[in-house]
């Protein structure tokens, strides 16, 4: 099975496996890189809460916590990684402020 046929249970778990086993970003062939990105793109308006919290915890940690390289903004490493993190904070459903209201 390929990215391209993965649920989003299978993206975030697969992103937050990655993040476990201390991947960095720069670790990644620039295809699983783009694969990763499209997948996200492609499931993460049905994501649940978990896999949304899973994939933003993943996500600082292969970009921040692994052992990082800086990379070229202009790389095509950078440009996958950039669409993971606006992907994730455009996509992802929206807790609507209604829902924190206190009902008298």
């Amino acid at each position: 099975m390929s990215l391209s046929q993965f649920a989003p249970q299978e993206v975030s778990n697969s992103l937050y496996g990655l993040a476990v086993m201390d991947t960095a970003w720069t670790d990644l062939h620039v295809t699983a890189q783009a694969a990763l990105a499209s997948a996200l793109r492609r499931t993460s308006p049905q994501m649940t809460s978990q896999e949304v919290a899973n994939v933003m915890y993943s996500l600082a940690i292969i970009t921040f916590d692994a052992h990082y390289q800086a990379l070229d903004d202009s790389s095509p490493a950078a440009q996958a990684l950039w669409s993971l993190h606006r992907t994730a904070l455009e996509s992802f459903r929206r807790v609507p402020v209604s829902a924190y209201e206190v009902r008298a």
